[in-house]
């Protein structure tokens, strides 16, 4: 059945994931906010069913895209930090002062010169 059509790509989760906050949000309201909640979750619904069962595979594609391409800032954002924040007993980080990339130096070295791999700049710094 499902053969030549989208299926679930990374845009129909993330919208699942929203109708699903959208549905939990509509059980604690009353009246007129709580119908707008329901008829924002209904067409929610019927755009992720749409895209699964479409055959259109390449638009559907470059939606996903789209929405992958407008994610990863913020996804590696928050890796950076999470793996920044794991290492940060053996390792000291620092910001390049020209381009802003991140460094890693070994920490309890003292005072180190610390060269740029991006743009080649050195700085000293304590580690």
């Amino acid at each position: 059945m499902m053969i030549g059509r989208n299926g679930m790509d990374a845009l129909n989760r993330f919208l699942s994931v929203v109708l699903l906050v959208i549905v939990a949000v509509e059980m604690f309201l009353r009246g007129k906010p709580a119908m707008v909640l329901s008829l924002l979750s209904l067409i929610l619904l019927f755009v992720i069913y749409f895209r699964m069962f479409s055959r259109d595979l390449y638009r559907r594609g470059q939606e996903n895209g789209t929405y992958l391409r407008l994610r990863y800032p913020l996804v590696s954002a928050v890796q950076g930090w999470r793996d920044r924040y794991r290492q940060r007993r053996d390792y000291r980080f620092f910001r390049c002062p020209s381009c802003r990339a991140w460094l890693r130096v070994p920490r309890g070295k003292g005072q180190i010169n610390i060269v740029c791999r991006k743009c080649g700049t050195a700085f000293r710094r304590r580690s």
